[in-house]
């Protein structure tokens, strides 16, 4: 799923990355120095990669703007993440632009929280959904453009 052409390559190595368990969020490397844990885009919870990814108010914030756009399936809670994704119903078109859409969605809120613990800038929860909704229209686009297997979901993506 990670590798899918549908997917930018950035895209899918911050979610392979992922996939491994090997995100350097602030409690994972607090095991080797000491430092302060607090998510930097919620100043609530400890940062790790669930908190980041899935539970933090922005991620959710990044979700229903998503979920708006592209009807995604919910995560189910028991599952895995990438167990959820291998089960998404549907014509395999449909299942790679989700999958682009998801692994852009790890990419770009990895980014924000990067932007936040590097540069001390906080990036729009829509501005971030934004470029998400631009980077996966793009590449369907394009890859649409030789192979035509994307169409019936362009319109859907141009919203």
């Amino acid at each position: 799923m990670v590798w899918n052409r549908s997917i930018i390559p950035r895209h899918a190595f911050i979610t392979w990355i992922y996939s491994h368990k090997r995100l350097p969020a602030k409690v994972r490397r607090s095991k080797y120095r000491h430092q302060d844990t607090v998510c930097s885009l919620c100043h609530s919870e400890g940062e790790d990669d669930q908190h980041i990814l899935f539970t933090c108010p922005y991620a959710q914030e990044v979700w229903r703007g998503l979920k708006d756009w592209w009807n995604l399936p919910i995560l189910q809670i028991n599952h895995s993440f990438f167990e959820s994704m291998i089960n998404i119903k549907g014509p395999k078109a449909k299942k790679s632009m989700t999958y682009a859409i998801h692994t852009a969605r790890i990419y770009y809120l990895w980014r924000a929280r990067n932007m936040a613990v590097f540069q001390n800038k906080r990036t729009p929860s829509h501005q971030t959904i934004m470029a998400i909704k631009e980077q996966v229209r793009n590449r369907i686009l394009f890859l649409n453009q030789g192979m035509h297997k994307f169409q019936s979901y362009a319109d859907n993506l141009l919203l």
